[in-house]
């Protein structure tokens, strides 16, 4: 499936221009999460291995590694997009000298495997994380997440109260896509987390990354709704695949942490600074548990599973020095 599509003549990304139109989206797109966006930027390398005019196989390969650098910057907060990119780009390595037709093909493909594998990981992790909550009557969650959202759908049983997630409010379309599923969710403003979340028997979110410490990064106001589960004395989970583990932290790289247009906040207030943090770093104290598509997962897991991943990631980010 296409995620993007651009004018590029003869073929899919055929231009610099059509490159940085698909980077462009992937940097301004508020309407999707981490994995989404993973697999977007998959689907613009899979584009460029079809499309982008070259010599040979190692020509290709060369404008494909300045792509996935460029792709990585443009949402640095998203452990998924460094991670998937840096994947296909560990395993095209090893197409270097395939005659230019065979390495177009192999390449497309693997993408297309990685995009799938993606999927997979999310059923599997959404089908494992319906297990912890099953038996429970009601979840508080908090803003958007596809996995989140596949959870709550295999628990039909559970009810959903839903912080709307200001400013750009990721969570009122959670609870919509709930209800259209015939859910029966609850849709609460963000200040009132900690009055509602008493009502709840546990709390369950999504991550853009898990660091290498074991607290989680994710959208601004995660950390209240952890704060609030404390308080209840309800366990507060977090779902989500390891692609969304960060290597980056691992290998001793602080997390980047978006801030997005104040204007999104407030308009028209002379003298008055107005600040739009996107992510926050939940700590690792508030995380009853991380689940992901092996299951839970502890420390040593997460720990072990990030020092593989590592393989692939470090040469990419010597690269990038």
């Amino acid at each position: 499936m296409r995620l993007f599509k651009s004018g590029g003549g003869d073929g899919w990304m055929s231009t610099k221009s059509d490159l940085e139109a698909e980077i462009r989206r992937i940097r301004e797109d508020k309407a999707h999460g981490a994995s989404w966006l993973s697999r977007a930027a998959l689907d613009v390398l899979r584009t460029m291995a079809e499309s982008t005019p070259s010599d040979d196989a190692d020509q290709l390969l060369g404008s494909l590694r300045e792509a996935a650098k460029r792709l990585i910057a443009a949402r640095p907060s998203m452990a998924p997009i460094t991670n998937v990119v840096a994947r296909f780009l560990y395993e095209t390595e090893g197409l270097r000298g395939t005659p230019l037709p065979r390495f177009r093909r192999l390449a497309a493909e693997k993408a297309t495997a990685l995009s799938e594998a993606s999927m997979r990981a999310l059923t599997l992790t959404a089908e494992n994380a319906a297990g912890l909550i099953r038996g429970k009557e009601t979840v508080l969650t908090y803003s958007y997440s596809s996995t989140v959202l596949e959870t709550l759908i295999r628990s039909p049983e559970v009810r959903a109260i839903v912080s709307e997630s200001r400013p750009l409010l990721e969570g009122r379309r959670l609870a919509a896509e709930l209800a259209s599923r015939g859910g029966r969710p609850t849709l609460i403003i963000d200040a009132a987390m900690a009055r509602f979340a008493p009502r709840a028997d546990v709390a369950l979110v999504g991550a853009d990354s898990v660091l290498a410490d074991g607290s989680v990064v994710n959208k601004v106001g995660t950390c209240l709704a952890a704060l609030a589960a404390a308080d209840a004395g309800i366990p507060f989970y977090v779902a989500c695949e390891t692609s969304k583990f960060d290597v980056r932290s691992y290998l001793g790289r602080r997390p980047v942490l978006e801030e997005g247009d104040a204007a999104e906040v407030a308009e028209g207030l002379p003298g008055v600074e107005v600040r739009n943090p996107y992510f926050e770093v939940v700590p690792a104290r508030l995380v009853t548990a991380v689940v992901t598509e092996r299951g839970v997962m502890d420390m040593e897991a997460i720990r072990s599973q990030m020092e593989e991943m590592s393989r692939c990631t470090r040469p990419l980010l010597k690269a990038e020095n």
